[in-house]
This record gives C-alpha cells, sequence and structure tokens, in this order.
C-alpha cells in the first residue's frame, strides 16, 4: 500500500467518520487522526494488506479514544450561578403561596365543623403546618 491507495480512501474514511461522530467538526478531527497514523505507519514500513478494513479499525479506536478524552473532562458552566433558583420554580412558588393563601381564605368561611375537619387532615395526612 502506498499513499496514493491512502488518497483514495479519504472519502471512505470522512463518510465513517460523519457516520460516527453526527458532528462533521469532530468528524473532520477524527479522519485527520485516523490518515495521520497511517501515514506514520507507512513511514515505518508497514505493511497493511486490507486498507479499508485497517483504516475502519483505526477510525474506531480513535473514536472511542475521543469518547473517553470528552467523557473524562469536567463539565464547566460560565455565566451560571448554581446557588440561584431557577425563574420558573421561583413563579412556581409565588403562585404556590398565592394559591394556599386562597385556599385559607375558602377554609375560613366555611362552618367550623367542616374548617375543623380540613384542618385535621390537612395536619394529619398533608403534613400541612401552616395556619388558616
Amino acid at each position: 500500500m502506498n499513499v496514493k491507495e491512502l488518497e483514495q480512501q479519504i472519502d471512505f474514511v470522512m463518510s465513517a467518520a460523519v457516520l460516527k461522530c453526527g458532528d462533521l467538526t469532530e468528524a473532520e478531527e477524527l479522519t485527520q487522526e485516523t490518515l495521520l497514523a497511517a501515514l506514520v505507519a507507512f513511514s515505518q514500513g508497514r505493511k497493511i494488506e486490507n486498507i479499508r478494513g485497517w483504516l475502519i479499525t483505526v477510525l474506531n479506536r480513535k473514536f472511542y479514544d475521543m469518547l473517553r478524552r470528552k467523557y473524562r473532562q469536567p463539565v464547566v458552566t460560565v455565566g451560571i450561578d448554581p446557588d440561584m433558583p431557577d425563574w420558573q420554580d421561583l413563579l412556581e412558588k409565588i403562585s404556590a403561596t398565592e394559591e394556599a393563601e386562597e385556599v385559607r381564605r375558602e377554609v375560613a368561611y366555611l362552618a367550623k365543623i367542616y374548617r375543623e375537619v380540613i384542618v385535621r387532615y390537612s395536619l394529619m395526612i398533608c403534613g400541612w403546618t401552616g395556619r388558616f
């Protein structure tokens, strides 16, 4: 095998890399690493009989190496404070508070016997410790 045979396989390697990665930038990087490994093998005088099989094997190994590097790196987010509450959660808490106040008002209009049943049920079953 020589460099000319390798040039004929570039499109094949690139299409296999795109199928593996799903991202053009990562596929280009994977293709470059695979072709570089082939050039290094040629420069060392290595004889490769089945070029496509060898390239796919190298491509797979490089792909899994890339995945291992990718998932070992810590995830860093810039501009997001993890202690800052989410706006959606904050809006839900506000509406829950308003809703609870409305329920308290409605329960207050009930007759004493019905009001006591609801209060006791809330305290016993729901664990609610608010006031009516």
